[in-house]
């Protein structure tokens, strides 16, 4: 639900259908890879570490928030860069609570079945975000910016929230 509603907000930026398309398979594919590492590295990283992932994730949303206003501010548009090292990061920002996930699940055969059930909705859910988003910004204009912005400050909000109570 995160990469939902995060390509939601970045669904009103303008970009193109590869490029959607592009992002929502690198999306599926951490969703694979990050519980897969997170299950396959859980007994080193809670014996010896605490990493909250929470605030980490946190902190990216809060980021991408604040840039997307301030250039909002600054340019009256907001640019993503529509590059493969930006879908990257933001891919990275919408799995690192999939790691978490990972860490609890066992290693088994099933694993990557579910793993990929896993990265195949995450990858439809965020070209369905992103096309709601490309909506929403056809039916708000340059307000579906500001949207989609305040959208990033909850997500970024509800982590910190999780991070600080739970």
């Amino acid at each position: 639900m995160d990469a939902f509603s995060v390509s939601i907000s970045l669904g009103t930026l303008p970009m193109t259908i590869k490029h959607r398309l592009v992002m929502s398979v690198i999306v599926g594919l951490f969703h694979f890879f990050m519980p897969l590492f997170g299950c396959l590295c859980s007994f080193v990283i809670l014996k010896n570490t605490h990493v909250d992932l929470h605030l980490l994730s946190g902190i990216i949303f809060l980021y991408i928030g604040i840039q997307m206003i301030k250039d909002f501010k600054e340019k009256g548009e907001v640019n993503f860069k529509n590059n493969y090292i930006g879908f990257m990061f933001f891919a990275f920002g919408v799995s690192l609570d999939s790691f978490g996930v990972g860490m609890t699940l066992p290693l088994k055969w099933k694993l990557i079945i579910s793993l990929l059930m896993f990265a195949i909705c995450s990858a439809s859910l965020t070209f369905t975000g992103l096309y709601i988003g490309k909506i929403t910004h056809k039916l708000l204009g340059k307000f579906a910016i500001i949207l989609g912005a305040f959208i990033m400050f909850i997500l970024a909000l509800t982590n910190f929230v999780n991070f600080c109570c739970f």
